[in-house]
């Protein structure tokens, strides 16, 4: 049992923003025609409540069957999309045709929100039945509602609804309901946009060995590898440190700090990190990473170091709302540990600490840490991860980042002070084209992928984030 407790450090990101993150590099490029489906009839199953019919769910199949029609590589037509309002005629038996469609279906797409959570044939019948036939089962939320804690009926994991992740995404990889989206029609083409990527990666076969070894644990928990693929350019430092480290780590609570600046995009990097490297190891000791990390939303504070019983009261209820989304359930490490000896997967929580003092910033890591230090010692912290993300620059020139904290000599928890991102020149990106074969997986030769990123005779290299903005312009072409 691991709980990992992960710090990570970056440069200012715009909390404004509201749009998900680009695809620069398509799963696939299919390499043969199509084979043609023998199956004709349901293929994608949508699971919904009527009453959320007018507000959000007909826009969704209209964007969703308009891109099916588009996307005849994925060999699903707008037909084999099982909408009952669509597909239900004059005189059909309601109940037969419901599970005639679920036996035929290879997707289930559940749209949660507190209708079809509360409707009985939504969530007891249709999803329960999808959960026993082992569908692929993706989620979109539609607005906020305690959907994360609700049993996935049936299963016989005992599993959560949180447990599968879910749509949409926003730019900081933290979920947000359709309902919290300024424009909902941008928010709609965009959960379109994942979710064939998701039906067009289940298809594709593996390219090379090479490959698959290298990036199948992304694949298989994240649906966008395609905006993860750049950030497996060359970081070897950060990387190579972080498994050599997270091999010594045993139950305790592990804490990496992932330093770089605001153009590193270092969530995404440090997504690259949790799904697969940390996955990886996970692996190795039979132990499931929740697929969707939680935000953890740190303490905030006036400029002043705060009185140490605010901070940590201020702390725990930051932690009991990323863990359990309410922040009142947790209210000692004595419940924290209750909470965690239960929990049946490892729990990813990101954060991003604010700009502040060094004073400020130390005195919240170490409220935060003397939480998990007051837990028993039968307590699994290697439950759980935290992702803090740094972006200061004099916290990232800092070479101990830990012992300038004032950190280290926790028994509870296992630190890992990673090297800073570094910008990446055109040997790196050579040696990423050559390592993860991209001209068979994107069939782009490495001369027009170079002339397409270094456009500017003058910039010898880039940072991860303009690296990956230029290949997402180079494959919109």
């Amino acid at each position: 049992m691991f709980v990992f407790l992960i710090a990570t450090v970056s440069f200012s990101f715009n909390l404004n923003h509201e749009i998900l993150m680009p695809l620069p590099i398509p799963i696939a490029q299919q390499m043969t025609e199509p084979i043609a489906l023998e199956k004709k009839g349901c293929r994608v199953f949508v699971s919904y409540s009527h009453k959320d019919s007018k507000k959000y769910v007909n826009q969704f199949m209209e964007i969703f069957k308009l891109e099916l029609r588009g996307s005849s590589q994925l060999g699903i037509t707008p037909e084999q999309v099982f909408f009952d309002r669509n597909n239900l005629l004059a005189g059909d038996e309601w109940h037969e045709s419901i599970q005639c469609a679920l036996e035929e279906a290879d997707y289930f797409v559940f749209l949660v929100s507190a209708h079809s959570l509360s409707s009985e044939f939504c969530y007891s019948r249709e999803l329960a039945i999808a959960v026993g036939k082992a569908l692929p089962i993706i989620q979109i939320v539609l607005n906020y509602c305690p959907w994360e804690k609700q049993p996935l009926p049936g299963d016989s994991k005992k599993r959560t609804l949180g447990d599968l992740g879910a749509l949409p995404k926003d730019d900081r990889f933290s979920l947000k309901p359709i309902a919290e989206w300024r424009n909902q029609h941008y928010a709609w083409n965009e959960v379109v946009k994942q979710l064939t990527e998701r039906l067009s990666k289940d298809q594709s076969q593996p390219i090379t060995s090479r490959l698959t070894s290298a990036i199948e644990a992304v694949a298989q928990s994240c649906s966008r590898l395609g905006s993860l693929l750049p950030y497996f350019c060359n970081q070897t430092v950060p990387v190579n440190e972080f498994q050599r480290q997270v091999k010594t780590w045993n139950r305790t609570a592990l804490l990496v700090l992932t330093k770089g600046v605001h153009n590193d995009n270092t969530p995404r990097f440090w997504e690259r990190l949790q799904n697969k490297n940390l996955k990886d190891y996970l692996a190795t000791h039979n132990e499931q990473l929740l697929e969707s990390a939680r935000r953890f939303v740190w303490p905030l504070s006036d400029g002043e170091v705060p009185k140490a019983e605010d901070l940590t009261s201020d702390m725990m209820s930051a932690l009991s709302d990323a863990l359990t989304g309410n922040a009142s359930q947790l209210n000692d490490a004595s419940s924290l540990a209750q909470w965690l000896s239960t929990s049946p997967h490892v729990v990813p929580l990101v954060t991003t600490l604010p700009r502040a003092s060094k004073e400020i910033i130390a005195a919240g890591i170490r409220a935060l840490l003397d939480l998990l230090e007051r837990c028993s010692t039968e307590t699994p912290l290697n439950r759980l991860v935290i992702a803090m993300l740094i972006e200061d620059d004099s916290l990232i020139s800092e070479k101990n980042l830990g012992k300038a904290l004032k950190i280290p000599g926790y028994q509870r928890t296992h630190l890992i002070d990673l090297a800073p991102l570094k910008e990446i020149d055109q040997d790196d990106i050579k040696r990423w084209h050559r390592d993860y074969e991209i001209e068979k997986l994107c069939c782009v030769d490495e001369e027009n992928l170079l002339k397409s990123v270094f456009t500017d005779a003058l910039i010898h290299s880039l940072r991860m984030r303009q690296f990956a903005e230029k290949l997402s312009k180079f494959y919109d072409r």
